[in-house]
């Protein structure tokens, strides 16, 4: 009986402490190449466009849903963003000892150059 008191008193006493953290964003795996895939359908007419997305970070760091967040005004741009924000994987968000999940923005640039999601995350533009 007095161990469980005391569990129960360090449990709560820890989620306090937890509250009190700062919350820490989830973070990019580095070094990881970009999945965002430029339509080639669109490639011909070199049209350049932006979208962000919002993905769910799971605590494991990889992605359980993805959605348009700002609309690039093309569903093809649009769909293959969504595709790519499925294949980040990241270090989970946390405050404190508590690994939680967190939805994140991502900001997509498609050019004809290159795509340019994870230096815009890593800059937290």
């Amino acid at each position: 009986m007095r161990k469980a008191f005391w569990c129960a008193v360090l449990c709560t006493w820890l989620a306090a402490c937890d509250s009190e953290a700062p919350m820490i964003e989830p973070q990019p795996l580095p070094d990881q190449q970009s999945p965002f895939k430029y339509p080639v359908a669109l490639w011909d007419k070199g049209v350049q466009a932006e979208v962000v997305i919002l993905v769910l970070v799971s605590r494991t760091g990889v992605v359980d849903s993805a959605t348009i967040f700002q609309s690039s005004g093309n569903v093809m741009f649009d769909s293959a963003a969504v595709a790519g924000g499925h294949q980040l994987k990241f270090v989970p968000g946390r405050r404190g000892t508590r690994i939680l999940e967190r939805w994140v923005k991502v900001p997509v640039r498609f050019n004809r150059d290159s795509t340019e999601a994870l230096d815009a995350i890593n800059s937290g533009q």
